[in-house]
């Protein structure tokens, strides 16, 4: 049995250090599209789980995005809860979409769910926002991390 020691005990100040303290943290996102009424939703949630849940009648008709014509790998983002994003990055999460052309329904802090809904003139601009999102380095991550609890102890 080795004997564990201060000195074999190192501390990891590497950014994939400080950021495996919220390894824990993850946001998943979800991009829907409604042909007829010529809509796209984006849903942001920490568990994909609260999916099902969602009880918004007006999302019954929209058909999901897959991620090859989105262009990613993945639909989720490590390190980061919804809420982190969107207190930092602000109502639109980052996507540059016209406030004024956007519905936000806002449910994080009861029911666990984001969403955007936008008319489908601005797909091109939530993908590459979404894309965006997802491939965040992670000093960008941290960042975002640090602003949300700076904002949190204010």
């Amino acid at each position: 049995m080795r004997k564990v020691t201060k000195e074999n005990i190192r501390r990891d100040d590497s950014l994939f250090g400080l950021l495996s303290l919220y390894k824990s943290y993850n946001t998943y996102f979800r991009i829907l599209e409604n042909d007829d009424r010529d809509e796209v939703a984006v849903i942001i949630v920490s568990n994909p789980k609260i999916w099902r849940d969602i009880s918004e009648g007006d999302l019954e008709n929209f058909k999901d995005i897959r991620r090859l014509r989105l262009g990613v790998t993945k639909m989720s983002l490590k390190y980061l809860l919804p809420e982190h994003l969107i207190g930092v990055l602000g109502p639109m999460a980052g996507i540059k979409i016209p406030a004024n052309k956007a519905d936000i329904i806002n449910s994080l802090e009861n029911k666990g769910y984001y969403i955007i809904r936008t008319s489908k003139k601005y797909m091109s601009r939530v993908l590459s926002g979404m894309k965006k999102l997802i491939n965040l380095s992670p000093q960008k991550k941290y960042e975002i991390l640090e602003k949300s609890f700076v904002r949190k102890q204010v």
